[in-house]
């Protein structure tokens, strides 16, 4: 069995409520294993989490503004994933 590729690791940060410091802490060790970290931090919110309970997405949530944040921190993860793949790509 070989080792997975950290390049094919990514990590989002999702519905975290710590403190800048322990968010710095957090990237910081996962910068020493060499594993990637997605942008924005997708806050912990109440309506998410009722959400979830209720078993609907961040994206399914019925507050606009929850909603574009959802979909906006989505679409980020995966144009990155998407970029970080095609330079692999173009590497071969």
């Amino acid at each position: 069995m070989s080792p997975v590729d950290s390049a094919k690791i990514w990590f989002v940060f999702c519905r975290a409520k710590g403190s800048d410091i322990e968010d710095q802490a957090a990237r910081a060790y996962l910068r020493k294993a060499r594993i990637n970290v997605f942008e924005p931090i997708f806050q912990e919110l109440p309506s998410i989490r009722q959400g979830h309970n209720e078993g609907r997405a961040a994206s399914e949530i019925p507050f606009p503004k929850v909603q574009e944040r959802a979909i906006a921190s989505h679409s980020s993860a995966i144009l990155r994933k998407s970029a970080t793949e095609n330079d692999a790509y173009s590497r071969l």
